[in-house]
């Protein structure tokens, strides 16, 4: 089974801090499709992600790339 990393939506409470979140949609698509999901969020270091034999990554949406966004053409190598 192939490993995928996704991201995921991040919000922030003035009253919780920043919260993670994933529609469970993906992870049903996933199973269907045999893939599976690893969610990436801030804790990972390059370190671990060397550890893990990702085949690819969905940006899942729900958050700008701001740096990005301010430019016409977004250009992503891998």
């Amino acid at each position: 089974m192939k490993n995928f990393l996704i991201t995921q939506n991040v919000s922030y409470n003035s009253k919780r801090g920043y919260s993670f979140s994933l529609s469970k949609n993906w992870f049903d698509y996933s199973l269907k499709i045999g893939i599976n999901l690893i969610p990436y969020n801030y804790i990972f270091s390059s370190k671990n992600l060397n550890n893990l034999r990702i085949d690819g990554v969905i940006f899942s949406g729900g958050n700008d790339l701001y740096h990005l966004k301010k430019k016409k053409k977004i250009i992503l190598e891998i």
